[in-house]
């Protein structure tokens, strides 16, 4: 008969090596060159904007898509509004890009992206931001009556930000650090989206 002491070790040993064996795979595993490049479409569709420069080398990280990386830093443009309440209300649908590695060398790569990016608004967001605009005295304007008058200026402000936004580039990236990253400031991405 087996001591309960060691079974239990046992048991525990075993537990951990297959949590090691289940765990390996995902962290040895190297994503392919198109992946920094969906981790950058995936954070604008999620509204993560000051994240979409995260999968970018080193030397393009602050650069990037016209400096979005220092989005975190930029907390007012002047007007005592915050810019984080212009991107909260834009909705950017990336679902009509295509991401294809044309060129794939040991550590560079080439991708090809093209497509549509759609760009809207999000109503929450966008009453937020006029609330805000709008405030007496330093105080936000009741949300609820900005409401109403979302319907009066709703062409207006669908010319001003939304839209569909044609892409077609072709983007470098690198392997750093054993990981795919994008080396390229998507200038044209972020001026087409501005």
């Amino acid at each position: 008969m087996t001591h309960p002491r060691t079974r239990m070790a046992a048991v525990a040993g075993t537990m951990a090596l297959s949590m090691s064996l289940a765990l390996a795979p995902a962290a040895l595993a190297q994503d392919g060159p198109d992946a920094p490049m969906n981790e950058v479409l995936t954070a604008f569709s999620e509204g993560r904007f000051a994240d979409a420069t995260v999968p970018f080398c080193a030397a393009m990280e602050e650069t990037a898509l016209g400096g979005l990386g220092q989005l975190d830093d930029m907390s007012d443009m002047g007007m005592g509004m915050e810019l984080g309440l212009i991107f909260d209300a834009l909705q950017i649908d990336t679902g009509g890009l295509d991401v294809v590695v044309t060129d794939e060398g040991d550590d560079t790569a080439v991708l090809d992206v093209s497509g549509v990016i759609e760009v809207g608004i999000d109503e929450d967001g966008l009453v937020t931001l006029i609330s805000v605009m709008l405030a007496e005295g330093g105080e936000p304007l009741d949300e609820e009556m900005v409401r109403p008058m979302l319907p009066m200026m709703q062409a207006q402000i669908d010319e001003m930000l939304g839209g569909t936004v044609e892409v077609d580039e072709e983007v470098q990236v690198i392997l750093e650090d054993g990981v795919w990253q994008v080396c390229d400031d998507l200038q044209s991405i972020g001026e087409a989206l501005a």
